[in-house]
């Protein structure tokens, strides 16, 4: 990916997020968590495993009389969504330049 459509600016400002590992997971948690975790745990509840996005998806498309064949074609849509977005996610460290450590001179070394 050659992030043509981004200006100087803007890469800079990836850079710097990516040079903040603490900051680039929590914005991946944010941005991803609907996807991952979408209904299936929540604070002060038990964990109930028929509330997931997969069978969110077949239960709705149950409802609607949707075929086996169209629920397993959104499924499988979904599944590349999430796929196309993690990708796009690790292209960002392709933006990433290594952190340069400055030295100290030889002059304050020597105070």
């Amino acid at each position: 990916m050659s992030f043509e459509y981004l200006n100087e600016i803007e890469k800079d400002q990836i850079q710097g997020f990516l040079n903040n590992p603490t900051m680039k997971e929590a914005v991946k948690k944010v941005v991803l968590a609907g996807i991952y975790f979408n209904g299936t745990l929540r604070k002060a509840e038990p964990a109930n495993p028929s509330r997931n996005f997969t069978l969110a998806l077949v239960n709705a498309g149950i409802s609607q009389g949707a075929t086996d064949s169209e629920i397993g074609q959104d499924i499988r849509g979904r599944a590349i969504g999430i796929g196309l977005v993690e990708d796009a996610w690790n292209q960002l460290e392709n933006l990433k330049k290594p952190v340069v450590k400055v030295e100290e001179s030889a002059e304050k070394r020597a105070r």
